[in-house]
């Protein structure tokens, strides 16, 4: 689900927007003064939690976004258990130009700042702690059927390319074609290795 910015984005002419580029070990905000125009930018040394700390240096009142992804929603939780304005948007909604293929953290942080003052993020509304931990559940299941069918396709081509074929009746993947994986003399054995260059021992 998705907030508006009109809807919560507060208004006032000395407002300061601020833009996090949110990473693991360090972290880039740009803070946009309404009044003045002015942007600057600050690199944050360390995990997303000391981003909390330094929000406290930035001159109320101020506007806070960083991007949805890896880091979760545990940055703008805290954030607001200790009164700090912080919002998440989504990056999927945001547009780029095309130069746009190589990251730069600055430029992300900057850009995050201007659209959040301008009305043109999409927020996320976040969700509660288990709602989050099902999704993840969900989500990793999903990544595990995934990777499982790609393993297999690649052991079917391998056996393939070796003229290794199954029982004709056998499943695909079923109880018959297991046990023939799982035969001995089912692979081909590796050749001898060939000896190394002697070394010269003076």
């Amino acid at each position: 689900m998705t907030a508006s910015m009109d809807e919560e984005a507060p208004a006032m002419e000395s407002m300061r927007w601020v833009g996090v580029d949110v990473h693991a070990k360090e972290s880039v905000a740009a803070v946009l003064d309404q009044a003045t125009g002015e942007v600057s930018t600050h690199r944050i040394a360390g995990r997303p939690d000391v981003v909390l700390d330094w929000l406290t240096t930035v001159a109320q009142p101020f506007r806070a976004v960083y991007e949805a992804g890896p880091t979760g929603y545990g940055l703008v939780r805290r954030a607001s258990e200790r009164g700090l304005d912080v919002v998440v948007c989504a990056p999927g909604h945001i547009l780029k130009n095309a130069t746009d293929h190589i990251k730069v953290d600055k430029r992300d942080a900057v850009r995050l700042a201007r659209l959040l003052s301008a009305g043109e993020l999409r927020l996320v509304r976040i969700p509660e702690p288990d709602q989050e931990q099902l999704r993840d559940l969900v989500r990793s299941r999903e990544d595990v059927r995934v990777d499982l069918t790609r393993i297999r396709n690649r052991i079917g081509k391998f056996l393939l390319r070796r003229e290794l074929y199954p029982p004709q009746h056998a499943e695909s993947w079923g109880v018959l074609h297991r046990k023939w994986l799982r035969s001995s003399g089912r692979w081909p054995r590796s050749p001898p290795a060939r000896p190394g260059p002697a070394r010269w021992r003076g």
